[in-house]
């Protein structure tokens, strides 16, 4: 319980490459919190110990079988991506991965009592609320005196809006990151609301969707969307509340959606072209595009599609070459180097394409039909597990329908499969949820 109170309290803290001067031979990414998991794996050999020698080995198999079963099931698929591309996994991309597995499986077991969950739980939230005061903190210093930080980043140009101040939080390389784990964190503060004072709790949902908001990013926005849904849930006016958010969400999902396809995010590089978009001498072709020119990447009468559509593209098309094993797990990058071209890739040099900024496209890509199919298969059995015991509570099961549509609507423009916290926080969001649901059957008794 020590061990993931203390790793749950130290993940938020992803400043770009911390250890980078310890360990700078292929582990530059790696976080402070990170350097536990040599502990949970000997906590993991020592309850596994302990449980053959009490005899107790098949019955605590047994209660976990099916966590078991869905990451063996991952393992193998992951394994088995890029078999027909010819490509073999290399060992530190083995690790990688194994280690988010074993994330995985040592909180599905370090969260077993209800004691531990609840203890994490209140060490997640105060930790959390912390961040979030520090992080607007940063913010106000960008904001009035010009003080960028890793925390609170000054940005020129920003589309439509210009000179801005975007809240990227203790998480690095991008809002992306913040914007993720607020989403997380608004299931996990909705469904363990009784477990602490309720004037922290609205601190923390009032906190969370600041904080979501001024990422000024797709995720905070759809993490500041969830937390108001979830507030409304919990409403006796549910329906109505409900009723009347459903419409402009839906347009404001359609619209973040409709820009990300057609937004000029290289709008200067299309200005220099000329209004009329004339080609280059120096020109290269875009993957299937075709299109020989660098200052545009592609064109649809007039329209200039943005890189991210472009990288779901590549992604698709890759996917398509090999759909049902992929091209290798973290493969992306050389799919979009071949398909891009040299030029293109060095303009975006200082932010190396290694996904295609999106779940489902990225392990389609990379580890076929299969690997996409076991992956969301794990993470189906913990939203499985929480709507099983939720489905007794309306309010709850209505809370969890709204935050579920945010969630599966983020995948889409974010690669969420590597994001530790994801891995450490599910099993706390399944523990919560008995929590939860026994709570309110208490009060109902009483």
């Amino acid at each position: 319980m020590f061990l993931a109170a203390l790793y749950i309290s130290l993940q938020p803290l992803m400043l770009q490459n911390p250890l980078k001067p310890v360990l700078s031979h292929g582990l530059g990414s790696l976080q402070i919190a990170d350097v536990l998991f040599p502990f949970m794996l000997l906590w993991m050999t020592w309850w596994l110990w302990g449980a053959v020698r009490s005899g107790n080995l098949r019955v605590n198999m047994l209660e976990h079988r099916t966590v078991f079963v869905a990451a063996g099931l991952l393992v193998v698929s992951f394994l088995l991506g890029g078999v027909g591309a010819g490509y073999s996994p290399r060992l530190l991309d083995f690790a990688k991965f194994g280690y988010l597995v074993g994330l995985l499986l040592f909180f599905t077991l370090a969260l077993s009592s209800m004691s531990a969950v609840t203890t994490v739980f209140r060490v997640l939230v105060y930790g959390s609320i912390g961040f979030m005061v520090i992080s607007i903190g940063y913010y106000v210093a960008a904001l009035f005196f010009g003080y960028s930080s890793d925390f609170a980043q000054i940005r020129e140009g920003f589309p439509y809006l210009g000179r801005v101040v975007r809240l990227n939080g203790p998480m690095q390389p991008t809002s992306k990151l913040f914007g993720m784990y607020l989403l997380v964190l608004s299931l996990l503060l909705m469904l363990g609301k009784s477990l602490i004072a309720p004037r922290v709790w609205r601190l923390a949902v009032v906190l969370s969707i600041v904080c979501g908001l001024l990422t000024l990013g797709r995720a905070g926005v759809v993490a500041a969307a969830a937390v108001i849904l979830g507030v409304a849930s919990l409403s006796p006016k549910r329906l109505t509340w409900i009723s009347l958010m459903a419409i402009p969400l839906l347009i404001a999902a359609l619209a973040i959606q409709a820009l990300t396809v057609w937004h000029i995010d290289i709008a200067h590089l299309a200005l220099d072209c000329g209004a009329e978009y004339a080609i280059e001498r120096q020109s290269q072709y875009f993957g299937w595009y075709g299109e020989p020119t660098m200052c545009r990447f592609s064109l649809d009468s007039g329209v200039t599609y943005s890189s991210y559509f472009l990288m779901k593209l590549v992604a698709w098309k890759t996917w398509l070459s090999q759909p049902l094993f992929g091209i290798g797990i973290y493969q992306y990058e050389h799919a979009w180097v071949a398909a891009a071209g040299v030029d293109i890739q060095s303009y975006f040099k200082d932010y190396p394409f290694t996904m295609a900024q999106s779940t489902y496209l990225t392990l389609l890509a990379e580890v076929g039909l299969l690997g996409f199919t076991a992956w969301f298969g794990l993470m189906g059995l913990f939203l499985r597990r929480i709507w099983g015991v939720l489905c007794q509570e309306r309010s709850m099961r209505w809370m969890f329908l709204s935050w579920g549509a945010c969630f599966f609507y983020a995948l889409i423009d974010l690669d969420v499969q590597n994001f530790r916290f994801l891995y450490s926080l599910m099993p706390l969001a399944a523990g919560l949820s008995i929590h939860a649901v026994s709570q309110h059957c208490l009060n109902v008794t009483r």
